[in-house]
């Protein structure tokens, strides 16, 4: 069996059973999500509302038209009008509570962004399928967040599971470090924050302009880090034989330490990742707590209608949609976050800590600091396990 650097002799053990049990947790929640988002969708009549709105480019319950010209591509334009007519019942303002929920949760997946973006640029990930984060987003953002968000820690659990993978550098190169946040905040967070802004335009047609620029936002960030990174390398290069000859030495003296040249770099992305996640967790808890109005309960952006509501407006009908996307996808990344400890311990990285300790801790701080900056921290404490163990 391979080992794990060539400074240890030490096998890596192998997952077993224990790996299927991840695999078919990861299944489970996928699945989960075809029947609440797809399934479940058309059983309540959510489905055949959101197509009588894109059909007569009109909100029902609102009186409010749809917009349906973007691009100028007809074929696109149909696609973002559905996205705009599905995500405006909570971006609109409609129900206060979804409106928060809607936020907290589009702001909590920066983080989970984050932190794929950082996998896909490692150099053990060059052909692994987890790289390939254009495909997973271009499904996650059509066919749904939390069908296809457990897939992907699928494709990490098979990644991870030969020990050769764990002989490979976790560095990631400087330029592709270097654009790693521009990247994620020009990407993602601004068009984020875009949407939620409030403007008077009639019709909220800049709200719907601003819903549908969103759409493609996790492309928006792997395009800016391929073109940021080829900008990086450019002025690095530029800078002449000499100074490359300098920085290369940088960086073996660093190895030789057991830090690296991009951890400075990635640290900063963990730590505006677990701001952004935090601050938006602690809004809405405080929300929560001192808000008056029955929609900003906890109840009511968090928890689906109770099954004796039949006849649930659209609104009702979305939000719930939503509730099943943030709840499966945050469980299953809790879940990764798990695995990740773990597999610290299997590889011998990591070998005192205790995983009943560790998931106690998982669990305190997805409720007092919220999933997505627990999330964070994780993966931030592995960043720094790893750097230690040698696998710079």
């Amino acid at each position: 069996m391979a080992t794990r650097s060539t400074s240890s002799k030490n096998a890596v053990s192998p997952r077993n059973g224990t790996g299927y049990f991840f695999a078919i947790i990861f299944t489970a929640l996928s699945l989960l999500a075809v029947y609440m988002l797809r399934i479940a969708s058309i059983k309540s009549g959510v489905a055949d509302k959101m197509e009588h709105i894109t059909t007569i480019n009109h909100f029902t319950e609102h009186p409010l038209p749809l917009r349906t010209t973007y691009t100028g591509i007809a074929a696109v334009d149909k696609g973002l009008s559905f996205l705009v007519a599905a995500f405006m019942n909570g971006a609109a303002g409609w129900d206060k509570g979804f409106f928060v929920f809607m936020m907290y949760f589009l702001f909590s997946f920066f983080s989970i962004l984050a932190i794929w973006a950082i996998e896909s640029c490692r150099e053990r990930n060059g052909l692994a399928l987890t790289r390939f984060t254009t495909v997973y987003a271009l499904f996650y953002q059509t066919v749904g967040g939390a069908i296809i968000v457990p897939i992907y820690y699928l494709a990490y659990l098979y990644d991870t599971s030969s020990s050769n993978y764990w002989t490979k550098s976790r560095h990631v190169s400087l330029p592709y470090a270097k654009a790693l946040l521009p990247s994620l905040v020009i990407g993602y967070l601004i068009p984020t924050a875009l949407m939620f802004l409030p403007y008077s335009a009639p019709d909220l047609w800049t709200t719907q302009a601003m819903v549908a620029l969103w759409q493609p936002c996790p492309g928006y960030v792997d395009a800016l880090l391929w073109l940021l990174s080829k900008v990086y390398s450019h002025a690095g290069s530029s800078q002449g034989h000499a100074a490359a000859a300098a920085q290369q030495a940088k960086h073996e003296k660093a190895s030789s330490t057991q830090e690296a040249d991009d951890v400075r770099y990635l640290n900063t992305v963990y730590t505006v990742s677990f701001a952004v996640a935090a601050l938006s967790h602690v809004a809405v808890v405080l929300t929560c707590l001192f808000s008056s109005d029955s929609q900003h309960s906890f109840e009511h952006m968090f928890l689906p209608p109770s099954a004796g509501e039949v006849q649930l407006s659209l609104v009702q009908g979305i939000h719930g949609i939503f509730q099943a996307d943030f709840w499966i996808i945050f469980a299953a990344s809790a879940v990764w976050a798990y695995l990740a400890i773990w597999d610290l311990k299997r590889v011998g990285l990591k070998k005192d800590i205790n995983l009943g300790t560790a998931l106690v801790g998982l669990v305190l701080g997805c409720v007092a600091l919220g999933p997505a900056a627990t999330i964070t921290l994780v993966w931030w404490w592995r960043e720094g396990v790893m750097v230690k163990g040698g696998r710079a």
